[in-house]
């Protein structure tokens, strides 16, 4: 199968090259002020990354949205809201919206951050414009807004899967490169996740000239669906489950859970922001209660999925009846810097400067 791979990469390579010539053109309109771009009401932080798929910029939103609340800041959050089935600018109410009003992304964090003022708009410059108006807020955080130029920010933060590095990776449709190496030239701070192996640093750090972090995702508790019951690690170890998620890396998801201690028996991969139906969850259901009822399992057997897949799933009308009685839990998950915070906190910095600039001159 490998060499199928290749001979269907070779094949596309003709598109990745005009892929690539028009993000060329493109970026080079925007640096030589062909194409404009529009200041932000606040200062604006992106998360962002090269490759299209799952890098971590949902834990790093909440992991930046924690700091800038320490640091007495208030922050807002501002996405496109992928997936949705509405249009223009939403003002995310978690309590009554759905992810296919508003997005997974943008429903998890409302609902993690009550206070923080949540907001999607396919236009970044209109949905900033609103939001600041709209909300008492200092700074924008903005997902996944490195290729949208269009609206300037004071700090561009670039993730990268240590797992699928720019290096190893093709342009689209090659690959998963939605821009080559080259970008990270734009970048105020690249954050590599997942890296297993902390002695290949050295090697990201000859190859990335751009300031560095390197960041992991801790599992931290498993918290029940629909109810208030949270599990420690402690109290898990060596239970059995069986995993499902729709994410943009299913296994990475499926290797926290293992790293939780937990024991997977079985797992169920969808594609990224999948809307369950009844039907896949109900099989999922009838495997569990059929697995359950075998006496070749020394620990309890649960349901395991990831934080965005149960935003999606509490918000389904049919979800009480079909699994609300059911053993289901999501792993919950925290970013964590292990190297090069100093980097990360020298881009808050800038970013309190940068409020501190933008009071001054509103007065």
């Amino acid at each position: 199968m490998k060499w199928l791979v290749k001979v269907l990469r070779l094949g596309l390579y003709p598109l990745s090259w005009l892929y690539r010539l028009g993000g060329f053109f493109r970026n080079l309109a925007y640096d030589n002020g062909l194409f404009k771009s529009h200041s932000s009401p606040v200062p604006t932080i992106s998360i962002g990354n090269l490759s299209m798929g799952g890098t971590g910029k949902t834990p790093m939103a909440e992991y930046l949205i924690r700091e800038l609340i320490q640091r007495g800041l208030r922050p807002g959050y501002l996405s496109r809201g992928y997936g949705r089935d509405t249009k223009g600018y939403r003002r995310v109410d978690p309590t009554e919206d759905s992810f296919r009003e508003v997005g997974d992304e943008a429903l998890q964090v409302a609902t993690k951050f009550s206070t923080v003022p949540v907001a999607v708009c396919e236009d970044r410059v209109l949905g900033a414009t609103t939001l600041a108006a709209d909300a008492p807020i200092d700074v924008l955080v903005l997902d996944d807004a490195f290729q949208h130029r269009r609206i300037r920010r004071d700090v561009d933060i670039v993730m990268i899967d240590a797992n699928r590095p720019p290096w190893d990776d093709h342009l689209f449709p090659a690959g998963a490169l939605r821009e080559p190496r080259s970008s990270l030239k734009r970048a105020d701070l690249v954050v590599v996740t997942k890296l297993s192996n902390h002695k290949q640093i050295p090697r990201y750090k000859h190859r990335i000239s751009r300031p560095l972090a390197f960041s992991e995702l801790t599992p931290t508790a498993l918290v029940r669906l629909g109810q208030p019951e949270r599990l420690s690690l402690a109290e898990i170890k060596d239970f059995n489950a069986i995993t499902f998620s729709a994410l943009g890396n299913n296994q990475d998801f499926f290797e926290s859970v293992r790293a939780a201690g937990l024991r997977t028996i079985e797992s169920y991969s969808f594609a990224d922001h999948h809307a369950f139906t009844p039907n896949e969850i109900g099989r999922i259901s009838r495997r569990y209660r059929k697995l359950a009822k075998q006496d070749v399992f020394t620990k309890d057997i649960i349901l395991v999925t990831s934080e965005k897949d149960a935003v999606r799933l509490t918000r389904e009308p049919w979800f009480a009846m079909q699994v609300g009685h059911l053993p289901l839990y999501y792993l919950e998950v925290e970013l964590r810097l292990f190297e090069g915070k100093g980097n990360f906190e020298q881009q808050l910095s800038q970013l309190s400067a940068a409020n501190a600039s933008y009071r001054a001159a509103r007065r």
